[in-house]
């Protein structure tokens, strides 16, 4: 934030969607997959930017979204994949994160630690009702990394956006600042 406060008294235009989707990769990232990308302060974030560029919509991705939805088989059948390289980024972070915390008996206490426990939860339950066949629903690396994902994508650009637009009218008017902070 020191680097915002130096641009704004040097009168140069900051990119508040920049800022604000740092601020939020960092946030999600240490409530979802507990790690500190550091987006705010390097240069050059890779986390920050490996989600930049899952969210961006080039006219190929849109085509290949739009085939790969409305028909699956037609995007199998001509052997088309999903831009995967950012989703393989994001599957690597939340493997070595598993990984690291299965091997040094580590908690969190966030999202990800979360669905490894529920995942203990429901192998656990299983094992006990084997017979009753009532828990068929297992948590696999696979699912974890859908739903690491899906926090993401739920989080990132909306919150970016929103704190983008609020921020700089919230910051003109003191008051209105303060009304709003006690309302809270």
């Amino acid at each position: 934030m020191a680097s915002c406060l130096n641009d704004a008294q040097n009168n140069l235009l900051l990119d508040m969607k920049d800022k604000c989707g740092r601020f939020t990769m960092d946030t999600i990232a240490s409530c979802a997959f507990g790690i500190e990308p550091k987006s705010i302060t390097d240069e050059k974030p890779v986390f920050a930017q490996k989600a930049d560029n899952f969210f961006s919509l080039s006219p190929y991705k849109l085509a290949q979204f739009i085939v790969m939805f409305m028909f699956p088989k037609l995007f199998n059948a001509l052997g088309l994949k999903a831009d995967t390289a950012d989703v393989d980024f994001f599957r690597d972070v939340v493997e070595k994160t598993i990984r690291s915390r299965q091997q040094n008996n580590r908690q969190r206490g966030d999202f990800l630690d979360l669905m490894l426990n529920a995942r203990e939860t429901t192998t656990n339950d299983d094992e006990e009702n084997l017979s009753t066949k009532s828990a068929n629903h297992v948590l696999t690396n696979h699912t974890v990394l859908a739903q690491c994902i899906m926090f993401l994508i739920a989080g990132y650009d909306t919150s970016a956006s929103t704190l983008a637009f609020a921020w700089p009218r919230m910051s003109k008017s003191n008051n209105n600042f303060e009304r709003r902070y006690k309302n809270w």
